[in-house]
C-alpha cells in the first residue's frame, strides 16, 4: 500500500512538472514567424499547427490549457517574433490579437489601381 501511495505521489510530480514546462516555460522562434489559422480550425488542429511551427512547446498542454479556460479561439494570422508561454499564445489568440497589414489606397484611384496595389502588398 505504501508502494502504491508513493508510486502516485511521484507522478503527480512528474505530471505537474511536465505542465509548468510545457505551459509556463517560454518557447517560440527566436525570430519573426507568422502563423495563419483558419475559420473553423478545430482547437486540436491549432495545437498542432502551433507545435509544428515550435510556438508552443507541447500541443496537449495547450490543448489542456484550452479544457482549463474555455474561451473561444480566434482566426486569422498571428505574428509571433519572441518567446512566449503557451499562456500568453493561447491569450493572443482567444484575444483575437491578428497581425494586420496596412495598404494605402490613394484618393482617385480606380478598381484596377486598388487591384494592382493589393497585389504589389501580396495580398491577392
Amino acid at each position: 500500500m505504501r508502494f502504491l501511495l508513493k508510486l502516485f505521489l511521484l507522478t503527480v510530480l512528474a505530471a505537474g512538472l511536465w505542465v509548468g514546462y510545457a505551459v509556463f516555460l517560454p518557447a517560440g522562434p527566436a525570430s519573426e514567424k507568422f502563423v495563419m489559422l483558419r475559420p473553423g480550425s478545430s482547437a486540436r488542429s491549432i495545437a498542432s499547427k502551433l507545435g509544428e511551427q515550435g510556438i508552443i512547446r507541447s500541443p496537449s498542454a495547450f490543448l489542456m490549457l484550452h479544457w482549463v479556460k474555455l474561451r473561444s479561439l480566434k482566426a486569422g494570422e498571428y505574428r509571433f517574433d519572441h518567446p512566449a508561454s503557451a499562456i500568453e499564445v493561447y491569450d493572443r489568440i482567444a484575444r483575437g490579437d491578428i497581425y494586420t497589414h496596412t495598404v494605402v489606397v490613394p484618393e482617385g484611384y480606380n478598381i484596377f489601381d486598388i487591384a494592382n496595389t493589393i497585389e504589389l502588398a501580396g495580398l491577392g
